[in-house]
């Protein structure tokens, strides 16, 4: 289930999370893996750098004190979890943050903040 349906989710007294557009428990667990991506300060780190401008794999691993094996596998957490996606462009892998990933994340904190004011 995409990352984009988390804005908007409820919590009922069943303890399921539920989201008016037709989202439920998926949607709790897809938001839950997006954060853990980003828990690990690297990961949060290349989020930002992203978050600036699209790059190849190399240029993001030079930003780091770790081997390019070590980025390469947060890379693939980061798109396992749609926080990001890669495009092949003259033979290198360019990585792009995904903007409405991290919309629907902020939503779903405004969300739960308004529900709170209430």
């Amino acid at each position: 289930m995409a990352l984009l349906a988390l804005a908007g989710t409820t919590h009922r007294s069943s303890g399921d999370v539920q989201s008016p557009a037709g989202g439920g428990p998926q949607d709790a667990r897809t938001f839950a893996t997006a954060c853990s991506a980003l828990a690990d300060p690297l990961r949060a780190r290349i989020i930002q750098l992203l978050a600036q401008s699209d790059m190849s794999a190399g240029e993001i691993a030079v930003c780091f004190p770790v081997s390019r094996p070590a980025v390469s596998r947060h890379l693939a957490l980061l798109l396992r979890s749609q926080l990001v996606t890669v495009r092949s462009e003259s033979g290198r892998r360019i990585y792009s943050v995904r903007l409405e990933s991290l919309d629907a994340i902020s939503n779903w904190i405004e969300q739960c903040r308004a529900v709170r004011a209430r």
